[in-house]
């Protein structure tokens, strides 16, 4: 996702279970439109390539200053 998606990426929480990933993704653009787009570009890539994982929530928060 990293290097397809020009944006960071961690696993940032369920460290200990080997069952679950939490993933944090940030974007940075000039338009919440562009963050917005580039989201769900990456959760369908996840849900297409990775057909062993299922993903269970998806949230996202846009700050804007």
């Amino acid at each position: 996702m990293r290097n397809k998606f020009q944006v960071a990426v961690a696993e940032v929480d369920d460290n200990d279970a080997w069952q679950i990933a939490t993933i944090g993704v940030a974007c940075v653009a000039n338009t919440t439109r562009h963050c917005n787009e580039v989201l769900a570009e990456i959760v369908a890539f996840v849900e297409q390539s990775r057909l062993d994982a299922e993903i269970t929530n998806v949230e996202t928060e846009v700050m804007s200053f």
